[in-house]
């Protein structure tokens, strides 16, 4: 195995618990990885404003967000493909007449705005989603999307966006009926890959974990890709590495096992 220069870490379903925690434990080992020169970078598709509760606990060197949409380096941006203002209005405003869609939610880089951000969500969601300025997305808002979200019954409709917009891609989470859509360079893998050289660190000697399709070709691409026991199928298929269910601090222990 290489030596680990870099933990790229998924959070929703790898390192967060299903309850949207971080355990003392696997806040242990990510310390003593760091104290043994080991960087750490979130690699989320969360925004910055949804992962703003774990930054502060963590402060990670560098942070993938949006799915690969921005990635910082400290305070620096190392990396951005956003959906052009024009074509996110034109996205919105189509999406916005349609009736089979339950929630509508664009990001910026500094704001996000959702069609019904009153919208109930079960408690251990609501803590880090109470950022979204309420808009009906009829009218033009100027705004670079970082990632357009779609909460929908119709399997097919993020698709038939994509399709129409080429310089976007989809992509469905697992677990609902939530589909993102954003630019077809905004992945996790082209997020990494340019990390590890702004970071001069060769890409085989990253760790990365991850559970969902937005990780699959992230884990594949470095070093040590490392699925979790609760990933999807295909993502496991993909992993070099297996380690334990987010709910028993699977990354910690690998890490653990791994570094000492």
């Amino acid at each position: 195995m290489n030596k680990i220069q870099l933990i790229a870490a998924d959070l929703d379903d790898s390192l967060l618990r299903r309850d949207k925690t971080i355990s003392d434990y696997s806040l242990d080992i990510i310390k003593k990885s760091r104290e043994e020169g080991i960087k750490f970078a979130f690699a989320t598709g969360r925004s910055e404003l949804a992962s703003a509760r774990f930054f502060k606990i963590i402060l990670p060197d560098a942070a993938i967000y949006d799915g690969g949409a921005i990635v910082y380096k400290g305070t620096e941006t190392v990396y951005k493909r956003a959906i052009p203002a024009e074509i996110t209005d034109e996205i919105l405003m189509t999406l916005a007449e349609r009736t089979d869609i339950d929630e509508l939610t664009v990001c910026g880089e500094d704001i996000s705005y959702s069609n019904r951000p009153d919208t109930v969500r079960n408690s251990i969601w609501r803590v880090d989603y109470m950022y979204f300025i309420e808009n009906d997305f009829k009218k033009p808002l100027g705004l670079e999307a970082l990632k357009i979200s779609i909460h929908t019954g119709n399997q097919d409709l993020a698709a038939q966006m994509a399709e129409k917009f080429p310089i976007c891609s989809h992509l469905h989470y697992v677990g609902g009926d939530w589909y993102r859509l954003g630019h077809h360079e905004a992945t996790k893998e082209n997020a990494l890959a340019v990390l590890c050289e702004n970071m001069g660190i060769d890409i085989k000697n990253v760790a990365a974990f991850g559970d969902d399709y937005i990780d699959l070709n992230m884990l594949k691409n470095c070093g040590m890709g490392v699925a979790m026991a609760n990933a999807v199928d295909d993502v496991k298929a993909a992993a070099k590495y297996l380690c334990g269910d987010c709910d028993d601090d699977g990354i910690a222990k690998w890490l653990e096992e791994k570094i000492n």
